[in-house]
């Protein structure tokens, strides 16, 4: 979703106007943690990344595991298992095809024949055909060992003549020994099926954008230039998206489109807030999907229910350790919400303005490549930096395509700031500050000294929750009773995240908002 500043929307006021929230705000929330009920949608699966790997396989795993389920649209999530607080990365288990193991089998003793079987011979009795599914056909070949049976041997008839003969005693016959030669079976490689996930979502943007472009170039154009773009995007980025395209079957234009469609509808509500001890907590609802596709059977957002089966928490590893944990899409190499333990927290959310990303995008398209795609930009800063003010540092000098608020947290007292930017600079750096009384820092996607748009104000009721919640009562409870609220939570709620830097904490559910609610 992308969020509409007052001097910059007043074309869209009309309607807007007719799809306001209306009364659909409610009291502050309280018991709703642990997640359960109608509002929550579901654990999010957590994944490793290796950050040793070559850059091109490093999502198959996560590619490959969102695959495997298939119809986003109508499978339930609510029966996920649970994989709240982990602290240390859960790697999903694989579906293995059990291998097929030859043993000889054994039976009765054929009657001896003089004919030498064929060590290697197979009949009909010895294959069989193994159906795997209706999708994944293969035939294998259970190999058994044929029984060896010695030939007839008959002592030769002996006549002496008239005389005494010496003793004639048979020779020793011994059955020649016979080892079944070893057998392996043949090694069964799945075909490739696009994911059926990322599938849906891109075709839900190719005619969102069909619907703004009925002749339908700009979808040719995505996928005539947008795997051009590919080479263009700084390294390891490019490999990833490379990688991606190739394990998901999906072209790689639309994954392109997939990774940049982000940098223009990143939006939520981030908060960070310190407790009376110290400690420091982050949380946030990713918003998603605004004027995309509104179902009025469902009452939601088309794009917004079909990201939902997408979102994946990763922990990206190092030599077998923890880097840093973020919560994204499977598809999607860029970074809006991550941990790096016991150094600092970071969440994008998006600063609308007419020099917003799709000007960027097309600078970088025509050539000017000076500055950094947002998330790439957060995905760096979580891998690389090693402290709270360098992590600022970066995040504030750096060009980016696309006007953002970077949120920051950090792992002592006072460290924690909203980083507002236009594309080429820090506007300002709002942080805690204790002795002002302000204990925490919250942004929508308003600029903190403005008023936010009359017809999406989720700050004033998040302010009053987290005023009525105190300094002293913060917690992963607490905040989630926040992001609980309406109009905070609501239908283009993606996911809640919630981030403990001190403990390397976090925890990320899927969201949903039953009727009545906001529509934003």
């Amino acid at each position: 979703m992308f969020r509409l500043r007052v001097n910059s929307a007043l074309f869209l006021a009309p309607l807007l106007f007719l799809l306001s929230p209306g009364n659909d705000a409610q009291e502050c929330r309280s018991g709703m943690y642990p997640p359960a009920g109608p509002t929550f949608g579901g654990d999010v699966p957590w994944f490793t990344v290796s950050l040793d790997e070559p850059p091109a396989g490093r999502w198959s795993a996560v590619v490959a595991a969102r695959k495997a389920e298939v119809g986003a649209a109508g499978v339930s999530r609510r029966g996920r298992r649970r994989s709240r607080g982990h602290n240390s990365p859960i790697r999903p288990s694989p579906v293995h095809t059990s291998p097929v193991h030859p043993s000889p089998v054994h039976s009765t003793p054929l009657r001896p024949s003089p004919v030498h079987p064929s060590p290697l011979h197979l009949s009909t009795l010895h294959l069989s055909v193994l159906h795997l599914s209706t999708r994944h056909l293969s035939v294998l070949h259970l190999y058994t060992c044929p029984l060896y049976t010695s030939p007839s041997f008959t002592c030769p008839h002996v006549t002496c003549p008239p005389f005494t003969c010496p003793p004639f005693t048979c020779p020793p016959f011994t059955c020649p020994s016979f080892t079944c030669p070893p057998f392996t079976c043949p090694t069964f490689t799945s075909p490739s099926f696009p994911s059926p996930q990322l599938l849906t979502m891109i075709q839900a943007i190719k005619e969102l954008a069909n619907s703004l472009v009925p002749s339908g170039e700009l979808v040719k154009l995505v996928d005539r230039v947008f795997p051009l773009i590919v080479d263009t995007l700084p390294y390891p980025f490019n490999e990833e998206i490379k990688g991606i395209a190739d394990v998901s079957s999906v072209p790689l234009g639309e994954i392109v489109l997939f990774n940049i469609f982000y940098e223009i509808f990143t939006v939520c509500t981030s908060v960070v807030a310190e407790d009376l001890k110290g400690n420091l907590y982050h949380s946030r609802n990713l918003d998603f999907g605004f004027l995309m596709g509104w179902d009025r059977q469902n009452k939601s957002w088309t794009i917004t229910e079909k990201l939902k089966p997408l979102v994946v928490n990763v922990d990206f590893q190092r030599n077998n350790q923890t880097v840093f944990k973020s919560t994204s899409f499977a598809g999607y190499v860029g970074m809006l919400t991550g941990i790096r333990p016991n150094i600092f927290t970071l969440t994008i959310n998006e600063r609308f303005n007419f020099d917003g990303g799709y000007v960027g995008i097309l600078e970088w398209i025509l050539g000017n490549r000076d500055a950094m795609w947002v998330s790439f930009l957060a995905r760096s800063v979580l891998e690389n930096s090693t402290s709270y003010e360098e992590a600022k540092k970066q995040l504030t000098v750096t060009e980016v395509l696309a006007p953002a608020y970077f949120i920051l947290g950090g792992n002592q007292s006072g460290q924690g700031c909203v980083i507002t930017r236009t594309r080429t600079l820090a506007l300002d750096v709002w942080e805690i500050e204790l002795k002002l009384g302000r204990w925490y820092v919250l942004e929508t996607n308003y600029d903190h000294w403005d008023e936010p748009f009359f017809l999406d104000d989720r700050r004033t009721p998040a302010m009053t929750c987290m005023n009525r919640t105190t300094q002293a009562n913060i917690s992963f409870k607490t905040l989630y009773d926040v992001l609980s609220t309406k109009p905070i939570l609501n239908k283009l709620t993606t996911y809640t995240t919630l981030m403990d830097v001190s403990t390397g904490r976090l925890e990320s559910y899927l969201r949903d908002c039953p009727s009545p609610c906001s529509p934003w």
